[in-house]
C-alpha cells in the first residue's frame, strides 16, 4: 500500500515537474514575443504569485482553499524545519566554539608545561656549569695544594741536603 501510495505521488510530482517546465516555457517564449527579458518574465511571474494565492488571478486561476490549507501547512513545516536548522547551526556554533576554547585552554596549558620544562632544563644546565665549575675549581685548588706541597718537599729535602753536605 505505502509503496504503491509512494510510486502515485512519484509520478504527480513528476508531471507536476513536467507542466511547471512547460509553463515557464511558454511565458518566456511570449515574453519573448512581447520583447521581455527572461528575468522580466520570472519577476512578473512572482509579483503574480500574490494574486494567485489572495484569488484575485485575472484569468481565475485562483488556487482551492484546501490546495491554499496544504501550501499553509507547507509553508508552516519548512518555517518549523527552518527554524530547527538554525538551532541546530547555532548549537553546533556553540559546540564548535567550546571546543574552540578547551583547544585554546589545552594548548595553553601545553605551552606553560612546555615553557616549565624548559625552564627546568635551563635551570639544570645551569646547575651543571655551576657544577663543572665548582669542580675545575676544586681540580685547580687540588693541584696548586699538591704543586706547594712538592715545594716544600723538594725545600725540606734541599735543606736537609744542604745540612747533611755541609
Amino acid at each position: 500500500v505505502f509503496k504503491l501510495r509512494y510510486e502515485e505521488l512519484d509520478a504527480m510530482l513528476a508531471q507536476m515537474a513536467i507542466y511547471n517546465s512547460l509553463w515557464k516555457e511558454i511565458a518566456e517564449r511570449y515574453g519573448k514575443a512581447l520583447g521581455k527579458d527572461p528575468q522580466l518574465v520570472f519577476h512578473e511571474m512572482d509579483s503574480l504569485r500574490d494574486a494567485l494565492f489572495s484569488g484575485q488571478s485575472e484569468f481565475d486561476n485562483n488556487l482551492d482553499p484546501s490546495l491554499l490549507n496544504s501550501i499553509q501547512r507547507h509553508a508552516d513545516n519548512e518555517q518549523i524545519r527552518d527554524q530547527i536548522l538554525e538551532e541546530e547551526v547555532k548549537k553546533q556554533a556553540r559546540a564548535d566554539a567550546k571546543l574552540r576554547e578547551e583547544h585554546l585552554a589545552y594548548q595553553r596549558a601545553a605551552d606553560e608545561r612546555s615553557a616549565l620544562k624548559e625552564k627546568a632544563c635551563l635551570r639544570a644546565e645551569s646547575e651543571r656549569r655551576v657544577e663543572e665549575q665548582e669542580a675545575e675549581a676544586r681540580k685547580k685548588a687540588y693541584a696548586e695544594a699538591k704543586e706547594k706541597e712538592a715545594l716544600r718537599a723538594e725545600r725540606k729535602w734541599f735543606g736537609l741536603h744542604k745540612f747533611l753536605n755541609s
